[in-house]
C-alpha cells in the first residue's frame, strides 16, 4: 500500500497491512511479517465508520478531552469511583497543600478536596518545605517566582485546568525537617493517595525537572509519532509510545502504593495521556469512552503494566489471602529506592491498608497469622530487567559493623531486592475451596505446611524473646474446624457448613453457573480425589466463595493484635540444625544459578561425572547466586558443606490431587529449612529449600536456639 504523512513527507513508500481486529491493523516493511501496531481512524464526512481510533496532534494534547474524562466520571460513574478502595482508609493529618489559584502554601482544611501528585524526585536538589522557608511560601503568589522543578510547576497549571483548587505534593505539603510529621505521613502515605480525588501520575522523565509535555499554554511541546493517511477516508494512528512497565516511575519503590491506592488517576506517560478510574480506562488514541485496550488491540498497554495491574486486582481482599498478598509483595519488591533501608517504609502503606484483614498483622512485613508460609518466600529463579537489578541481593551486609540495623531482617522478603517467586507461597494456601479470583484445583504440585516451632521476637541478641501472639491463625482454625465434625453451633458466628451430596457420577460443580474458569470446569471428582471433601464453609458476607474450613475475617481482627515491626528484629525459636552438602555448579561464576542439589554426604555429592546419578536429599534456592562463587572461590572442590535449620514440615500434593488426607493423618514427607551463616550468634539467611524426612533424620543433628537476624 502506498502511503503519505500529513504533513507530505514520505510520498511513495509502501507498507504492507495485516487486519488484525475490526478497527486495528499492523504495518511493516515485509508481507510476512507483523510491524507497528496502528489503529484505524474516520476523518469527518467520510465513508469509513468503523474506526476507534482518535488522531492525535504530535505536539499537543487536546485539554478539552482530558476534562471531559474527568467530568465523565465524576459525574456518571457515582460511588464506584467515588468511594475511596478500602473503608478504613481515613483522611490523615494533612498540614499543607498548595492553592493553585493563589500559588502558594495553606492549611489544608478537611474540607478541601485535593489532587495528588506522582512523580520522580530525581538526583537535582528542588525547593522543598522546610521550617525556616514554611512562612515565606504561604505568602500569597510565593510559588509564582519560585525556582520550582519543572514537574511540580505543571502539575499546579494541570490543577487549574481541571478546575480544582488544592495539589498535595510531598516535596512542598510536608515540612522536610519535622521528623514526626514526616515519618506520620510517611506511614500514613496510602491514605493520603486514597483520599485525593484525583491522582496526577508524571511517569516520563528521570527526575522533576523532566515537567509534563505536551499541554499547550501549560507545558514544553511532547513529540507523538506521526498520523499516516492512507486514503479511503482511513488514518493510520500509533497507539502511544512506550508504556509505564518501560518508565523509571516505574522501577521506583514508593510510586507503587500511591498508584495502587490512588481512585482517579491522569497518567502522563510516553509522550502520551491515560485515564484509570474504577470503572473505565481511557486512552488519548480511542475515541470509545470505555473501550479497555487488550493483547489484541494494544499490545502496549496491556502488557506494560501487568505486575502493578495484576496487585490491584487483590485490593480490597475479600478475605486473608496469599495469593493477594504475594501478588502485591511480587509487584513492589523489584522496584528501587534511593535508600534502601526504606524498604519496610514504602510498602508501609500497603501493610496499613492490608493489616485490618490479617488476623495479627505484619511482622517487617510477613502475614503473622501466615507465618511458616510467608517465611518460605523466595527470589525468582530467573530475574528480568524490569526488576532494574541483575540479581537478587541482600540490602545491606552484616559483616559490616552497624548496616544490619538499618534494613529490614534477612528471614524477610523486605531484607532483600528483587523481584519475588510468589508462588512458592501461595500454592500451600489451603482454606479456599473455590472462588472466582481464586481455585487451585488443579495447581501441580500443591504443597502443604505444618508448623513445628513456636516462634517469638526480641530487641536485641541478648533480649529476652516475646511470643509472637496469633502466629499461624489459619493452621490453628484449620485444626479446630477440621479435626471435628464440627457441628453448627460449634462454628464461629456468620459461618455455615454444607454437606456435599455427590451424584452417581462423582462430580459435583463448585459453580451453579457452570462457567468456565480459565478453561476449566469448576469441579470436584470424588472418583478422582483420594480423599474428597464432605462439606464446604460459606461466611454470609461472602456467600459466593466456598471455604474448605472458616477462617479469622475482617470483623475479626482488632488492630490491638496487631505485631507492629518495631517489636524486634531477631526472629527466635527451638528447632534443629543440621550439615549438608550442596555440589559445585557448571559454572559457579554464573548468576543464573540459584536452585541447587542437597546431599547428606560430601562422597554423594561429589559424584559429577555419572550418568545416573543418586536422588538427591533436597534441594535449596539460592537468595543471591554470588553466594555459590563466593563460597567455592576460586579452589576446585566438587562441593561445599552448608548449615540447613529447620522451620516447618511439608508435604506435597501431587496429580492434580486437590484433596489430602483428613487433619491428624497427614504424612509430611520433607522439611522445610534455610540455609543460614552464623555472625557473632545470630543466623543470618541465604537460602531456603526442602529436605527429604527421612534423610534429615538420618543426619546428625544439633538442637538449638535460633536466633534469625
Amino acid at each position: 500500500m502506498r502511503f503519505k504523512s500529513l504533513d507530505g513527507s514520505n510520498e511513495d513508500s509502501f507498507v504492507y497491512v495485516q487486519k488484525l481486529a475490526k478497527d486495528t491493523v499492523s504495518v511493516g516493511p515485509f508481507p510476512s511479517q507483523a510491524g507497528c501496531e496502528l489503529l484505524l481512524t474516520s476523518l469527518a464526512g467520510k465513508r469509513i465508520e468503523d474506526g476507534t481510533g482518535r488522531l492525535i496532534d504530535r505536539y499537543w494534547i487536546d485539554d478539552q478531552l482530558i476534562k471531559s474524562w474527568k467530568s465523565n466520571c465524576v459525574e456518571q460513574h457515582g460511588e464506584t469511583c467515588s468511594e475511596i478502595l478500602l473503608p478504613h482508609l481515613a483522611r490523615p493529618r494533612l498540614a499543607w497543600l498548595i492553592d493553585v489559584a493563589e500559588n502558594r502554601i495553606v492549611d489544608a482544611s478537611e474540607e478541601y478536596a485535593y489532587v495528588a501528585l506522582s512523580y520522580l524526585w530525581g538526583g537535582k536538589d528542588m525547593l522543598k518545605l522546610t521550617k525556616q522557608n514554611l512562612m515565606t511560601l504561604r505568602q500569597p503568589k510565593a510559588l509564582s517566582g519560585a525556582n520550582l522543578p519543572q514537574t511540580i510547576a505543571d502539575a499546579i497549571k494541570i490543577v487549574r485546568l481541571l478546575g480544582e483548587r488544592y495539589l498535595w505534593v510531598d516535596a512542598l505539603c510536608i515540612v522536610q525537617d519535622d521528623d514526626e510529621t514526616r515519618d506520620y505521613l510517611i506511614t500514613h502515605m496510602t491514605s493520603v493517595y486514597a483520599n485525593a480525588i484525583l491522582t496526577i501520575v508524571a511517569a516520563d522523565g528521570a527526575d522533576a525537572d523532566f515537567g509534563i509535555r505536551g499541554l499547550k499554554g501549560i507545558s514544553s511541546p511532547r513529540d507523538n509519532p506521526c498520523v499516516l493517511e492512507l486514503g479511503e477516508g482511513t488514518v493510520l494512528n500509533s497507539p502511544g509510545g512506550s508504556g509505564i512497565g518501560e518508565s523509571m516511575w516505574n522501577d521506583r519503590g514508593w510510586t507503587f502504593q500511591e498508584y495502587l491506592f490512588s481512585r482517579r488517576r491522569l497518567i502522563f506517560v510516553g509522550q502520551s495521556v491515560r485515564w484509570e478510574c474504577s470503572t473505565s480506562c481511557y486512552c488519548e488514541e480511542y475515541t470509545k469512552a470505555n473501550i479497555l485496550p487488550t493483547e489484541e488491540s494494544c499490545s502496549q498497554y496491556e502488557s506494560d503494566n501487568t505486575p502493578i495491574r495484576r496487585a490491584f486486582r487483590h485490593l480490597p481482599p475479600k478475605f486473608p489471602t496469599m495469593i493477594g498478598y504475594d501478588t502485591l509483595v511480587s509487584g513492589y519488591n523489584g522496584r528501587q529506592l534511593t535508600y534502601s533501608e526504606d524498604a519496610v517504609a514504602a510498602f508501609s502503606g500497603v501493610i496499613n491498608a492490608l493489616e485490618p484483614y490479617y488476623h495479627g498483622g505484619f511482622l517487617w512485613g510477613l502475614p503473622v497469622m501466615f507465618l511458616d508460609i510467608s517465611l518460605l518466600w523466595r527470589a525468582r529463579l530467573h530475574q528480568n530487567s524490569e526488576s532494574g537489578t541483575s540479581r537478587f541481593h541482600r540490602r545491606s551486609d552484616p559483616r559490616l559493623p552497624g548496616s544490619r540495623f538499618l534494613h529490614a531482617p534477612t528471614w524477610s522478603w523486605a531484607g532483600w531486592q528483587g523481584q519475588v517467586e510468589s508462588a512458592s507461597t501461595w500454592r500451600n494456601e489451603d482454606w479456599v475451596m473455590f472462588s472466582f479470583d481464586e481455585w487451585f484445583y488443579h495447581a501441580d504440585p500443591i504443597k502443604r505446611v505444618i508448623p513445628l516451632v513456636k516462634w517469638s521476637i526480641c530487641e536485641a541478641k541478648d533480649a529476652p524473646p516475646v511470643d509472637v501472639p496469633l502466629q499461624n491463625e489459619w493452621y490453628r482454625w484449620k485444626s479446630l474446624y477440621l479435626t471435628s465434625k464440627t457441628r453448627e453451633e460449634h462454628l464461629p458466628s456468620g459461618w455455615t457448613r454444607t454437606t456435599i451430596d455427590y451424584p452417581e457420577d462423582g462430580i459435583y460443580p463448585l459453580d451453579a453457573s457452570s462457567a468456565s474458569f480459565h478453561g476449566r470446569l469448576p469441579r470436584l471428582d470424588r472418583h478422582r480425589d483420594k480423599y474428597p471433601p464432605s462439606c464446604y464453609f460459606t461466611h454470609e458476607s461472602l456467600d459466593s466463595i466456598k471455604f474448605c474450613h472458616p477462617m479469622p475475617l475482617r470483623s475479626e481482627v482488632s488492630h490491638e493484635d496487631a505485631v507492629r515491626r518495631s517489636s524486634g528484629r531477631y526472629l527466635c525459636c527451638k528447632t534443629q540444625r543440621a550439615t549438608f552438602y550442596i555440589e559445585r555448579p557448571e559454572d559457579v561464576w554464573s548468576l543464573e544459578t540459584s536452585k541447587l542439589s542437597v546431599w547428606d554426604t560430601q562422597i554423594r555429592a561429589s559424584r559429577m561425572q555419572r550418568q545416573e546419578r543418586d536422588s538427591s536429599d533436597g534441594f535449596l534456592v539460592v537468595d543471591d547466586p554470588s553466594y555459590i562463587s563466593d563460597d567455592f572461590g576460586s579452589h576446585s572442590a566438587a562441593s561445599i558443606a552448608v548449615e540447613l535449620v529447620v522451620v516447618s514440615m511439608m508435604y506435597r500434593v501431587r496429580s492434580g490431587k486437590r484433596w489430602e488426607e483428613p487433619m491428624g493423618k497427614e504424612n509430611p514427607q520433607f522439611y522445610n529449612v534455610l540455609w543460614v551463616e552464623r555472625i557473632d550468634g545470630i543466623s543470618y539467611r541465604k537460602g531456603v529449600g526442602e529436605v527429604h524426612r527421612s534423610a534429615w533424620d538420618k543426619q546428625a543433628r544439633e538442637k538449638i536456639e535460633l536466633i534469625l537476624g
